[in-house]
């Protein structure tokens, strides 16, 4: 079953899940590697190009990175995630959450240092990750000309993430996308 975002979520979902740490890209990046050294969590997860590119580059290397290759203007960026043993490929097509993304995401998280590349969009695949990392894992997703949000995945945000993904709409034209795995 595909889940489609409804416009009122959307909205919702503008406000950060976690804490917003705004500034410069490499600032930002600096910030959180140091909220996360006094965090420890059990599992890291990065959503989206930017924010895993800020984090590698300041020395943080997500167990699980989440990626759809493009930025928020469209351009291809090029990636060297050398460091990723496994690798998962997803179909999810925008404003969408495709059935296939659970089980894909349970085995990244069960397999790191894993990377999921998403054709489609990655976006919303922050909330199923928030869900299904270990208790206290930290799940980082940008905020597209803002900054960085640090979502530790606790029993509140776990039920904010469940509730939101329970409010949305079955996809009532097929599955729009089939995720796969390589």
């Amino acid at each position: 079953m595909t889940l489609k975002l409804t416009p009122p979520l959307n909205k919702l979902l503008k406000k950060p899940i976690g804490v917003l740490i705004s500034g410069e890209p490499g600032e930002v990046a600096a910030e959180v590697r140091e909220k996360l050294e006094n965090l420890t969590p059990p599992c890291l997860i990065s959503v989206g190009d930017v924010s895993t590119e800020q984090l590698l580059e300041n020395g943080v290397k997500p167990d699980v990175a989440i990626v759809d290759g493009k930025t928020l203007r469209g351009e291809r960026l090029e990636h060297r995630y050398n460091h990723y043993i496994s690798r998962f490929h997803l179909q999810n097509p925008p404003g969408v959450l495709v059935d296939r993304c659970w089980a894909i995401l349970v085995k990244a998280i069960c397999n790191p240092p894993s990377l999921v590349e998403v054709d489609g969009e990655e976006d919303l695949l922050t909330l199923p990750a928030v869900i299904l990392a270990p208790t206290n894992s930290v799940v980082v997703y940008g905020q597209p000309g803002v900054g960085m949000v640090v979502v530790v995945a606790n029993n509140p945000t776990k039920m904010f993430a469940m509730k939101i993904v329970g409010d949305m709409e079955e996809e009532t034209n097929g599955d729009r996308g089939c995720g796969a795995e390589r």
